[in-house]
């Protein structure tokens, strides 16, 4: 499948989806009115916001609140997660349950015993801390077993796990492959919020506070991403196996590439976009947008040079650099595929941030519209129906652009 034919199919999609947005938002404009609904006064008060926005700062506030939004999902989907009653039961479920039974079934099936003596032994020591661990006497022997235990629950097992499972990830029917990655990004999760703990804790005995460092959030950008790159890597070999057909390479080379690149990729376009939206004038916000293409583009190479960099047919520079604008090879066809996708991994928060800023100017435009034909309030009375309108036009426009392509 080449660019155009992708950007044909991506205009024809969007334009079916807006269109359907667009009559469910009329239906729920058209229900029994409810003006203290949550929903209804979020969309009434964007509407107001974007109204009373000067058009040349409406991307200045669109980045700002990209950037808080995704803070704001990291400190409540990873940072806190622990505070949670489905972490908490999604953790001792896998740990001291699921893993600990599979480990069982594998070794009466003829599998390595390893997980499971592993298991044996971490319920002896806890037998021998319940016993033991009022004993003055042996403190030491409690301290240690106490240790043993907290290493294993925490950090041994979760990644343990994750390598044999991911090891099958990489060695299984693809499609097979695709549908277990759901399940081993939970592993990816736990592992990446154990090295948060473990760094927390190398905080603390530095004197520093984690939930006040700029350093920290940083960092905990870039864990939380782990699993999102994990999720996002078979994504994107999906998405490129489609029009090949052909069952994309898999290793741990390129698993892990692709993981550390795009992990550490979003924490620093987070920060260059932070850093310049707070500053004045368009050339700074620009001059982050700018800089933040800089650091994907230097990631997604990276990603998959060392991705192959290891296996029996290296990519050279040229060719990594064909592959970045959807060519084959250097001097090749254009080609969209499973290379061009995992490559382009580091660009996903740039594209959703221009994807809002767009939109939020097609709101922009809409909000004029409704003020100089219709009445000055139309949008905040009618939310749904005004966002209909906007959503219904954005469906004419995609489905429009078709003919062009």
């Amino acid at each position: 499948m080449g660019p155009l034919e992708l950007l044909h199919a991506a205009l024809k999609i969007a334009a079916v989806a807006f269109a359907a947005l667009a009559v469910a938002l009329v239906l729920l404009e058209s229900g029994v009115a409810r003006s203290n609904s949550r929903s209804r006064r979020w969309l009434s008060r964007l509407w107001r916001d974007i109204g009373r926005t000067p058009w040349m700062s409406v991307p200045r506030e669109v980045t700002a609140g990209f950037i808080g939004r995704a803070e704001d999902i990291v400190r409540r989907g990873f940072e806190n997660a622990d505070k949670t009653s489905v972490f908490n039961a999604v953790f001792l479920g896998l740990v001291f349950m699921l893993i600990p039974g599979a480990a069982l079934i594998n070794a009466l099936t003829g599998g390595r015993p390893f997980l499971l003596v592993y298991c044996l032994s971490l319920v002896g020591a806890f037998a021998f801390l319940n016993f033991a661990g009022e004993s003055a006497r042996l403190r030491p022997l409690n301290a240690v077993a106490a240790f043993y235990l907290g290493v294993s629950v925490v950090f041994v097992i979760p990644f343990y796990v994750l390598y044999s499972f991911t090891e099958v990830t990489i060695h299984n029917t693809f499609s097979h492959a695709v549908m277990k990655s759901v399940l081993v990004a939970v592993f990816w999760y736990i592992a990446a919020y154990a090295l948060m703990l473990a760094v927390d804790v190398w905080m603390r005995s530095r004197g520093r506070d984690p939930g006040a460092s700029a350093t920290a959030l940083a960092v905990r950008i870039g864990l939380a991403s782990i699993p999102v790159a994990y999720l996002l890597t078979f994504l994107a070999l999906l998405v490129g196996h489609v029009p090949a057909l052909d069952p994309p390479r898999r290793s741990w080379s390129l698993i892990l590439a692709s993981v550390i690149s795009v992990s550490l990729a979003f924490p620093l376009e987070f920060a260059v976009l932070k850093g310049t939206a707070r500053k004045r004038g368009s050339q700074w916000l620009l001059a982050g947008w700018l800089a933040a293409a800089a650091v994907a583009t230097l990631a997604g190479c990276a990603l998959l040079y060392f991705a192959y960099a290891f296996s029996i047919r290296p990519l050279p520079p040229a060719d990594v650099l064909a592959v970045l604008v959807g060519m084959q090879s250097a001097g090749g066809r254009y080609v969209l595929g499973y290379d061009f996708w995992l490559m382009h991994l580091p660009f996903i928060p740039l594209v959703i941030l221009m994807g809002e800023v767009g939109f939020a100017w097609l709101a922009k435009a809409a909000s004029v519209v409704f003020i100089r034909f219709g009445s000055g309030t139309f949008a905040e009375e009618k939310p749904f129906l005004a966002g209909a309108a906007l959503a219904a036009s954005v469906a004419v426009l995609a489905w429009g652009a078709t003919g062009a392509v």
